[in-house]
């Protein structure tokens, strides 16, 4: 079920060699539309911070950077920040 409130992300990827077709921004788009379409207003999601391929496509999106969570994910060398991304889905253009 969708929150009317806000929709959140939980979990998209994509294999590092399909990332050139844009399979992941077609599946992201797809779903924040969907989202859209039945009234939720926002999106957020959390990333690596040296996920810079992901951080590319949610600035291209339209996401903005809110905060960040410290330690949020394991690394091999202990733990690795988040970055929290929120996008305004009034604001999202379509496909």
């Amino acid at each position: 079920m969708l929150d009317q409130r806000a929709h959140r992300l939980r979990r998209i990827a994509q294999h590092r060699q399909h990332a050139p077709h844009g399979i992941g921004r077609g599946l992201l788009n797809a779903l924040l539309v969907h989202a859209r379409d039945r009234g939720v207003r926002d999106a957020f999601l959390e990333v690596r911070r040296t996920n810079r391929g992901a951080i590319a496509l949610y600035h291209e999106l339209g996401f903005e950077c809110v905060g960040t969570r410290r330690g949020y994910y394991q690394a091999q060398d202990g733990r690795e920040d988040a970055l929290v991304y929120r996008l305004e889905l009034g604001a999202l253009r379509d496909p």
